[in-house]
This record gives C-alpha cells, sequence and structure tokens, in this order.
C-alpha cells in the first residue's frame, strides 16, 4: 500500500509542469528520491517478512511427527512445493529493494548518475523481480493432475475430474474438503 501510495505521488510530481522531461524529474525531484527510499525499505520489509514466513513453514514441515516416515522423494516434493518458491522470491525481493537503494544512494552521491538506465537495471531491478517470483508462486499453487486421461494409461482411459462434485447439497465445502484430502495424499 505504502509503495502505491508512493508511486502516485510521485506521478502526481511528474505531471506538474515543474519538469521539462522524465530525466530532468529523475535528476532534479526530491519526490523521486522520497519515492526510491519508500520503495527500498518496503520491498526489504516484504523481503524479510518471505524469509520468516519461509523460516516458519520449514520448522513447522521438519517438526511433523510423520515426516521421519516419508518418502524421499515425497519429502522432495514438499520441500519443492513449499520451500524453493519462498527462498526464490524472497531473494528476488532483497534483489529488487538492492536496487532501489543503490540508486537512491547514487542520486545523493551523484545527482547526474542513475541507475536507471540500461539492460542491467530492467533486467535486474524489474524483469526478475517481477517474472521470477510470478512463476514461482504460480508453480507453487498448480494442481499437479497426474492423471493423463489418455487411451490406455490407468484407468481406461477414463479421466476423473479435477474438482471432485459436490454431491451432499447441505454443506458445500465438501467437495473442497475432498480435494484438500487428494492433495495431502498425492503428497505423502
Amino acid at each position: 500500500l505504502v509503495v502505491t501510495v508512493s508511486g502516485a505521488l510521485e506521478a502526481v510530481s511528474l505531471s506538474s509542469s515543474l519538469y521539462s522531461s522524465v530525466d530532468d524529474f529523475r535528476t532534479n525531484s526530491p519526490m523521486h528520491r522520497i519515492s526510491l527510499l519508500v520503495e527500498s525499505v518496503c520491498w526489504f520489509i516484504y523481503a524479510v517478512v518471505v524469509t520468516l514466513c519461509g523460516k516458519m513453514v520449514y520448522q513447522k514441515i521438519s517438526n511433523l511427527p510423520t515426516l521421519s516416515q516419508v518418502r524421499s522423494t515425497a519429502k522432495r516434493n514438499i520441500i519443492n512445493k513449499m520451500i524453493i518458491p519462498m527462498v526464490f522470491c524472497g531473494l528476488s525481493y532483497y534483489l529488487r529493494s538492492a536496487w532501489m537503494a543503490a540508486d537512491f544512494a547514487s542520486r545523493i552521491t551523484s545527482p547526474e548518475s542513475t541507475f536507471e538506465e540500461g539492460v542491467g537495471y530492467w533486467v535486474g531491478a524489474v524483469w526478475i523481480p517481477t517474472f521470477l517470483p510470478s512463476i514461482m508462486l504460480l508453480y507453487s499453487i498448480r494442481k499437479r493432475d497426474r492423471d493423463t486421461g489418455m487411451a490406455g494409461a490407468e484407468g481406461g482411459g477414463q479421466t476423473s475430474s479435477l474438482l471432485h462434485s459436490n454431491d451432499d447439497g447441505n454443506n458445500p465445502f465438501v467437495s473442497f474438503q475432498h480435494n484438500l484430502q487428494i492433495d495431502d495424499e498425492s503428497v505423502l
């Protein structure tokens, strides 16, 4: 929310007639410097929160009493699905925070120079920290259906539905609970 408000204020400041170009705005605007600092701090806080959540999830998983009974491939699947996306998201947020802090520091030390130009900035500060968490979060929430639905596959070519239908009209959450049980059984 703070990053959004900061960006909106920066857009209002940019649209004012005080600056002749975007480069002039980046060089001379105190609002741009404030925005860089706010974004850097907010992305850092977000990265720390993701890191702490990842640590908590890892501790919860490792403290499960039945974890020692789980096959090593299932343990690897649990780690891949839960921890690896958090690690990559946290690293991406740290990377974005570092780029914003470096740009802020360069604006203070030498206002004429900028980190906001060139391929390095766009790849390191924008593309990687945007695409990598998006891809990792999509990977972590996707439904892995082991049934191919092809003729000759297990089940005689019959495809099972991805979502269990709700046969009980009294409890609308039966299908949701059933699908959670299927997911838990496929992981273990």
